[in-house]
């Protein structure tokens, strides 16, 4: 008898995973969020703040500004200008194909990069977490 409620159970919460009924997100919605849709930036701004303060807005003000304190008397603009050819070459967009790859799998990054380029390269998604988890 209580095996037979424990599997109608079951199968009751698996009937509402299916149709989405039963999830518990579905009750944290805010009143201009449909029930099910994720939670998206309510502007432009908000995401790009969120971007700035994860990258680490401290890195593209404070350090030409340490560096120009601390070069001596030979300066260091050349040093400089290499950062910033860098900075716009290498950094930015990397930073740009990292949210893209993010926006279009809707994957964690494992599972992004497996779904990209295949089973060989889900070390690399795996690679990229750590490396974000350590630095933090």
């Amino acid at each position: 008898m209580a095996d037979d409620a424990e599997s109608e159970e079951r199968t009751q919460l698996t009937e509402n995973d299916i149709d989405g009924s039963g999830s518990d997100a579905d009750d944290d919605t805010s009143p201009g969020q449909a029930p099910g849709d994720a939670t998206m930036f309510s502007s432009k701004a908000g995401l790009l703040l969120t971007f700035i303060s994860a990258v680490g807005g401290g890195s593209l003000w404070r350090f030409p500004r340490i560096l120009a304190n601390n070069c001596g008397e030979e300066g260091c603009l050349q040093f400089l200008l290499v950062w910033l050819v860098f900075l716009f070459l290498w950094s930015i967009p990397l930073i740009i194909v990292e949210v893209a790859i993010g926006r279009f799998t809707r994957r964690a990054p494992p599972m992004a990069f497996h779904d990209l380029l295949g089973v060989k390269s889900t070390w690399l998604g795996g690679w990229m977490a750590s490396l974000n988890f350590l630095i933090t």
